[in-house]
């Protein structure tokens, strides 16, 4: 959610509400911070998750708040609280590949809500910026054999 096409590729930089054992409620940041932003409110609503049963999957992103419930019971709470990521953007549905998987989706209902007053947007930010390396301290230099 709150994504936007990273430019020749497939993938989308922004929110990932994950689904899937050992994701349900989590909340990835993707080809930005790259991690887990935040983890699940209350183990059990991935326990309300039957396997081959569809499930009620509701995301509420208003504000800098991101909520989830899965099959009514909430999943989880996440206040953005760095500036500069976007409270806009695209809604993507994914399945991640490597293995046979069926997945199916129905009854989407999308409601947009009214805009955050002088909320960030990608089009203020200046679309997708690639995420900078990440900083790793220099080894510690081995002493001079020659002295």
């Amino acid at each position: 959610i709150r994504s936007l096409r990273v430019p020749g590729s497939t993938e989308m930089s922004g929110y990932q509400v994950d689904a899937g054992d050992g994701w349900w409620g989590k909340l990835y940041d993707e080809s930005r911070r790259n991690k887990v932003i935040a983890n699940p409110i209350n183990d059990a609503a991935a326990a309300t998750v039957k396997p081959g049963a569809w499930i009620d999957y509701r995301i509420r992103a208003e504000g800098p708040r991101i909520r989830s419930w899965i099959n009514g019971v909430a999943a989880l709470d996440f206040t953005e609280t760095e500036p500069g990521m976007a409270q806009d953007g695209l809604v993507g549905l994914q399945i991640h590949g490597g293995a046979k998987a069926v997945v199916q989706f129905k009854d989407i209902v999308i409601e947009e809500l009214p805009a955050t007053p002088n909320a960030p947007t990608w089009e203020k930010l200046g679309g997708y910026q690639k995420p900078a390396p990440k900083k790793t301290e220099a080894a510690p230099k081995k002493p001079d054999a020659a002295k």
